[in-house]
């Protein structure tokens, strides 16, 4: 199998991650539907950037950070929530991309190559997070800038199991047919 050469698994039924992925599906599903009308950026105000919501799920919670701020951006990038959250949440499989991350990182792509999720530590969640206005300044004065768009913050809590925070990127690889040689 091609994919498997390249270090990339389908998170099918046998995968490890299969029940983690499963979770992130429904929960962001619920999660993208309370922000569909997002401010636009140079309206977002501090109480924006502190947002954090909480979803219970059966089995498990979703909690996400900042939720308007990135349904901002990812506004302001022509990407319609929609869009979003179709991708994250399609019946297609999530793909796992085998790194060799220092951070031990887990990272998985959205059916569509659209969006990478990657696991984040706390620490990593936090200093994002308060990072997160000058991020979104310099992406409001640079729209051309080469840093990666970071669209949405979550945490995932299984109970008596595991607690993950991950992030969602754009991914650079998307569309396929964009790049011709890597």
């Amino acid at each position: 199998m091609l994919w498997s050469m390249l270090g990339v698994f389908e998170i099918n039924q046998d995968h490890d991650f299969y029940q983690l992925a499963c979770f992130i599906k429904t929960g962001l599903q619920t999660a993208l539907t309370d922000h569909l009308d997002p401010p636009p950026l140079e309206q977002l105000t501090a109480d924006c950037f502190k947002k954090q919501e909480t979803q219970v799920h059966e089995g498990f919670q979703m909690q996400t950070f900042s939720g308007p701020v990135f349904s901002s951006l990812r506004r302001s990038l022509g990407l319609s929530e929609e869009e979003f959250r179709s991708s994250l949440s399609s019946d297609d499989f999530y793909l796992q991309f085998i790194s060799n991350s220092k951070s031990k990182a887990d990272f998985f792509i959205t059916h569509d190559k659209r969006f990478f999720l990657k696991t984040q530590s706390h620490r990593e969640v936090k200093f994002l997070l308060s990072n997160l206005p000058l991020y979104v300044d310099h992406l409001n004065r640079y729209p051309h800038s080469l840093l990666v768009r970071f669209l949405g913050v979550h945490k995932i809590t299984v109970p008596n199991h595991t607690k993950k925070y991950f992030i969602i990127m754009q991914s650079v690889f998307f569309p396929d047919d964009r790049i011709s040689s890597r």
